[in-house]
Formats: structure tokens, sequence, C-alpha cells
């Protein structure tokens, strides 16, 4: 029975020395943590999970939101620069250069800009929010456009977005650069303070 026992009890002294070799291994397979054990458990080298990033038009361009699209944008208004100047704009804009476009901004007492009706550039068109009413296709333009600013050359970088009626809550940019005194504007993306951004359907082109 003695001799039993000593058997059972040096099995079992055996058992824990194997178990505790395997539990210090330095095997990254046997690391649930080690880096290569990440790497297979996701599925790939590059996986890199971040769940409190909100996905953009710049990080995940295929979100339905971020589909270019074709469309127009009408209307006018002000808002204000940093300084606290009233600056106040008006436009028809589409999203080509099939028809010609205008957009004017005046501010400071005389400074004026037009773009050129017919050379808007790098133009996106979304429809990252829902401009009812009344129903468009977009709701947001982003381009820049060469112009005159005080009868000399200049450049504007612009968005309009429209967010609904009745426009309180809509939104523009507008960022002039300009050789003629007085051509330096920028208005970060905000509320406008008056008036309103329109989003329509696009319109039938004429050749």
């Amino acid at each position: 029975m003695q001799h039993q026992f000593r058997q059972f009890a040096t099995a079992l002294a055996l058992a824990g020395a194997l178990g505790s070799a395997a539990c210090s291994g330095t095997s990254s397979s046997m690391n649930p943590t080690s880096p290569s054990a990440l790497s297979s458990a996701s599925g790939g080298s590059n996986f890199s999970p971040n769940p409190d990033e909100t996905p953009t038009c710049e990080t995940d361009p295929t979100l339905p939101e971020c589909e270019v699209l074709s469309g127009r944008f009408t209307g006018g208004g002000f808002q204000f620069d940093d300084s606290g100047a009233k600056v106040t704009r008006g436009f028809t804009i589409h999203c080509d250069n099939t028809l010609t476009n205008n957009l004017e901004v005046n501010w400071g007492g005389g400074n004026n800009f037009h773009i050129d009706k017919e050379s808007l550039t790098g133009v996106v068109c979304t429809r990252p929010v829902d401009p009812t009413p009344p129903q468009a296709g977009v709701s947001r333009i982003e381009a820049t456009s060469p112009g005159t600013c005080n009868k000399a050359p200049a450049t504007i970088n612009f968005i309009l977005e429209d967010h609904g009626e009745p426009g309180t809550n809509d939104r523009a940019q507008l960022i002039i650069t300009g050789s003629a005194p007085g051509c330096s504007l920028n208005i970060s993306l905000r509320t406008i303070s008056g008036g309103n951004i329109q989003a329509h359907f696009d319109q039938p082109h004429k050749n």
C-alpha cells in the first residue's frame, strides 16, 4: 500500500513539473498577448482596431455619405470673420463646369472678390447630411477657384453646406488670398450668421 502511494505521489510531482515548464515557455504561441499571437487572432499583422475612432470621408471614402455627386447650390447671406467684420456673399455654384458659376464676396468696407466663372478646380460634392426640405441629391460642396479681388488676381477655397430649412444651421467656409491690399480673408467652417445656403438637384445641361 505504501509503495502504491509513493508511486502516485511521484506521478503527481512529475505532472506538476511538466505543467510548470510549459507555462513558463518563451514561445509567442504560448503567450496570448504577444504580437504574433495578436496578429494571428486578428487575421493579419496590419490589424489595428480603434473602436473609439469615428469613420470619416478622409479615413473611409467608401461611406455612403462620401460618394461624389452632382448638383448645384444657390444662396446668399453673411458671416462675421474673427475680427468681427461682416462678410456678405451670393452665389450660384454647380458641381461641374458645364454651366457657369458665380460667387461674389464683399467685406471690410469695400473689399470685393469675384470667382472666374468657369475655372473651379478640385470640386467635391457630397451628401453628409439630409438637406431636406426641399429634396436635393447633395448637401455640401468644396472647391477652389481663381478670381479677382479688388481687381487683382486672387484665389478662393470655399465650403458650402445646406443643413435644411430655414437655414439657421447652414455652414460655410471662405478663405481668400490675393495680391491686392485687403485681399486676405479667412473664415473657417462655421454656422452662417444670416441668409441661406440651398442645395438643389442638377439642372439639365444644354449643349
